[in-house]
Parts: C-alpha cells; sequence; structure tokens
C-alpha cells in the first residue's frame, strides 16, 4: 500500500492504480492453461494473460476493458465522492471492475509490476456456481449487464472515450454467452438471452455483418425497418441469402477469432 500511495502521490494525474498478483489455484483449474506462466512458472495478473502488454506502465480505461488486469488486492483508487453510483451496479455477482472504471473514468491508471498480493483461486469462492458452465453462464451475463451500463455512463459523461473498447468486449461476451447458453440449454435459450440484452445482439450482428457485402440485404431482412425491432425470428431465413462460401470463410474467421484475446480483435479493422 505504501509504494502505491507514493506512485499515487508522484502522480497526482492518476486516478488510480494496481500492481502484479499472483495466482495460486488448483492444477484442474479449468482456465489454468488460459494464463501463460513466467519462466520461474508463476502465473500472474496481468502479465500472464495473453497478448497483453506487459511494459505497460500507464493505461486508459478502454485498454484495461480489454483485458480486465487487475484482481480486486491489487486495486488503489481516488475515491470521487461525487459519483453517484448507478443502480446497474447492484445487479451483478462482481463489483470490483466496473468500480474501478467508475470511479477512474477517462483519467490515466498507474501500473506497479511488482507482485504484492495472491489470488488464491478454488471451487469454494464466492463468485463461484454449482458447476463451470452455470459460473461461466453466470459471469457472461454479468459481464453484460456491466458492459451496457458501462456504455451509456460513459457516453453520458465521457462522450466517445472508450466507447469502441467497450462494444467490442460486449460483442466477445455475447457471443460466449450464447454459445454457452446452447450447450447448456439448447437453442430454445437464445430468445430469452436476445430479449434481455437486445444492444450486445445487436452489435454483435452488425460486427458479423459489417465486412460483408451483403450487409445492407441482411440487416433489412433481420430488422426489416426499424433496426431497434430486432426481429430475431428471422435471423434463419436471413441466412439463407448468404452463398455457401461466403459462410464457410465465416465460420473460419469466427474460429480463429475464439483463439485470439479481446486486443487483438478489438484491433482488426471491422
Amino acid at each position: 500500500l505504501q509504494k502505491q500511495y507514493d506512485l499515487m502521490e508522484a502522480h497526482p494525474e492518476f486516478a488510480g492504480c494496481f500492481h502484479n498478483t499472483r495466482i495460486e489455484s488448483d492444477d484442474d483449474w479449468y482456465l489454468g492453461s488460459y494464463y501463460i506462466p513466467e519462466p520461474n512458472g508463476d502465473r500472474l495478473l496481468p502479465f500472464s494473460i495473453p497478448h497483453y502488454d506487459k511494459s505497460a506502465r500507464v493505461m486508459r480505461m478502454g485498454y484495461y476493458l480489454r483485458f480486465g488486469p487487475a484482481h480486486t488486492s491489487s486495486y488503489f483508487f481516488r475515491w470521487n465522492y461525487d459519483l453517484k453510483i448507478p443502480d446497474w451496479y447492484f445487479e451483478t455477482v462482481f463489483g470490483d471492475h466496473p468500480m474501478m472504471a467508475l470511479q477512474v473514468g477517462d483519467r490515466p491508471l498507474g501500473f506497479l509490476p511488482e507482485v504484492m498480493s495472491v489470488y488464491r483461486r478454488h471451487a469454494g469462492g464466492i463468485i463461484m456456481s454449482e458447476s463451470e458452465r452455470a459460473h461461466h453462464l453466470a459471469t457472461r451475463r454479468d459481464w453484460l449487464i456491466v458492459l451496457d451500463g458501462l456504455e451509456r455512463h460513459f457516453g453520458e459523461h465521457y462522450g466517445t472515450f472508450a466507447q469502441g473498447d467497450i462494444r467490442a468486449r460486449m460483442v466477445t461476451e455475447m457471443r460466449n454467452y450464447l454459445a454457452q447458453a446452447v450447450k447448456s440449454h439448447g437453442s430454445s435459450a437464445l430468445a430469452d438471452i436476445i430479449a434481455a440484452h437486445p444492444r450486445a445482439f445487436a452489435l454483435m450482428v452488425d460486427d458479423y455483418v459489417a465486412t460483408s457485402r451483403l450487409r445492407n440485404r441482411l440487416i433489412a431482412r433481420l430488422f426489416g425497418s426499424d433496426p431497434a425491432g430486432l426481429r430475431a425470428a428471422n435471423l434463419p431465413a436471413a441466412l439463407t441469402m448468404i452463398p455457401a462460401h461466403v459462410l464457410a470463410n465465416g465460420r473460419m474467421k469466427r474460429r480463429r477469432r475464439r483463439e485470439l484475446d479481446y486486443a487483438p480483435f478489438a484491433a482488426v479493422p471491422k
């Protein structure tokens, strides 16, 4: 804490800071293989996150939201006593990343590379569900609630700042949420998810068709004359308009995207 306090005193422009955290987990933790170990075998947040820039010592919230690099135990920020905590903040199981985003806003965020805390991950954690899949579904849903709220909050207070990064992650989380829901409950679960998260679904569809020469026809079949209507029931019929080779290329691109993290995906021109 003293080191973080000193950093904040030396940089009054910083709204907050965080540091490296060592991950301790069971050998069979399902996310264990995701993190890239350091040469000494340690897995660190954020250094072990794929594609994370280890040289970064200062960042803005857009970059932060791509990765969610800070563990709660490393948080240190200047509390904004004038901030009104929005109602959506209390709708999710986790409060660390959204609170960091709300408090920091459009100001710089500092980073110390030293390891100064430990994240002990195990099945009895407070945010864990009864199964891995249930946990993944619950956290994807909560991320969509948070990102939808942050898009509105940042738009109201900071204009276009970080909006591209927020929307890119919304697309990724919506895709992951739908994929897991189909595996768990079948396609019957899709309608309720789309109805609950229309903004994220609209962004996902727009991303899917953005580079296609058939975009205008597909959008018309999906949404009709009113884009806000989100007539998702027309999706199967709309997809039949796309030639087989275009669908095949799309499947290959989406498979490659799943191998990437948020940062390189967000950097690809849409």
